[in-house]
């Protein structure tokens, strides 16, 4: 393997920069705990991500004839290995804060605590403790959380409509050194022994060309949650990525 060096992709980057609109001032009521719900984005979200949407797929048409056994790349981002949620149930609904402290780690060393994200995200229940309705976290205040902690306005609210259009979005955003938080279902992941709502981040992908090969997320979940596997998770194949993707009624991804 060897690394690609993209001589646009500085310049790509702050294009994206550039027509991303700022983070609007909507509540984030995007859906209930952790779902998404498009159709109560607002309209400043909604063209910026159609804009960002456009230019993914413009780099996209770049890559597609690239493909070739020399051109396989590993990109890894360096996220934190210390934002498991705690072993304890009261936190069994933090996975949306976590998985943004894992975010946020791939861009700066100043990542707030949990506690601190879940409140500014409003997460059911705040502060740490049981709970039976609405629980978690809204997917738009994941996005409102990240752009403010990292003074940007980098990432959107969407739901990929086929495992295509997620593969591109996330390998625009590792390759632009970006951790792509979604939604999924637990349903046949490794390590769950319960079928829950979760969020995961990103932090690696192996392509070649346009081609996504294999991808790596981190799972915060702790034992108490139902999960006994591992924190970094590798080689992971996208069409059943995208599986525990679309078993979860209203995914949605923060890219």
């Amino acid at each position: 393997m060897r690394t690609r060096f993209i001589v646009s992709l500085l310049m790509v980057i702050a294009l994206a920069f550039s027509i991303v609109s700022t983070a609007s001032a909507d509540t984030g009521a995007t859906g209930s705990g952790n779902t998404f719900d498009p159709s109560k984005m607002t309209q400043a979200d909604k063209d910026a991500l159609a804009a960002k949407i456009k230019l993914v797929d413009s780099f996209m048409k770049t890559l597609a004839g690239k493909v070739s056994p020399d051109s396989v790349v590993t990109y890894q981002l360096a996220v934190g290995a210390g934002y498991q949620e705690p072993n304890n149930s009261d936190y069994n609904d933090y996975c949306g804060p976590a998985a943004s402290q894992v975010a946020l780690s791939a861009r700066t060393s100043s990542v707030p605590t949990l506690k601190a994200v879940a409140k500014a995200e409003y997460t059911v229940p705040y502060p740490p403790g049981p709970c039976s309705t609405g629980c978690g976290t809204n997917i738009g205040w994941v996005k409102n959380v990240l752009n403010t902690d990292l003074n940007t306005s980098y990432y959107v609210n969407g739901a990929a409509s086929s495992q295509t259009q997620f593969s591109s979005w996330l390998i625009w955003d590792i390759e632009s050194g970006w951790s792509l938080i979604t939604l999924l279902s637990t349903k046949g992941m490794p390590g769950w022994t319960v079928i829950a709502d979760h969020y995961v981040a990103t932090y690696q992908i192996i392509v070649n060309g346009a081609t996504l090969n294999t991808l790596g997320y981190v799972d915060t979940a702790s034992i108490t949650a139902g999960h006994s596997g591992s924190y970094f998770n590798s080689s992971i194949n996208p069409g059943t990525f995208w599986d525990w993707i679309t078993n979860k009624k209203g995914y949605g991804q923060v890219w």
